[in-house]
């Protein structure tokens, strides 16, 4: 995997090459959670605000995601924030940030359905 960013699978039915997205967690507890479940073994990256700014600007992409503190890499259910959130989020030093974004686990495609997620 070297320095690629890595994220959850995204159906095939998505247009996928206009997606991104990684993993990111809010501290080491479910990081060393995640990699406990990841059978590969795994190089901690942070999610800098260099590379977020750079994803944001990027206009080849329409959807830019992060997923926030996942247990592994086939979770049930997933939820996420756009990066621009995130970016804003590290900027304004913020404890916590809304999920806006679900993706739910599909075990015949072992890939991730997207939807907005809607509060109660």
């Amino acid at each position: 995997m070297g320095n690629q960013r890595i994220g959850p699978i995204i159906n095939a039915s998505i247009d996928s090459d206009k997606h991104l997205v990684v993993y990111g967690f809010s501290d080491k507890a479910p990081y060393d959670q995640f990699l406990s479940n990841f059978p590969t073994l795994l190089t901690p990256y942070p999610l800098v605000q260099r590379y977020l700014s750079d994803k944001v600007k990027s206009a080849d992409l329409d959807l830019r995601l992060v997923v926030i503190d996942a247990t592994g890499p086939e979770q049930d259910q997933i939820g996420a924030v756009t990066m621009e959130s995130a970016l804003s989020a590290l900027h304004d030093n913020c404890e916590s940030i809304a999920i806006t974004h679900c993706l739910t686990f599909d075990a015949t495609t072992a890939a991730y359905n997207i939807s907005p997620c809607h509060s109660d």
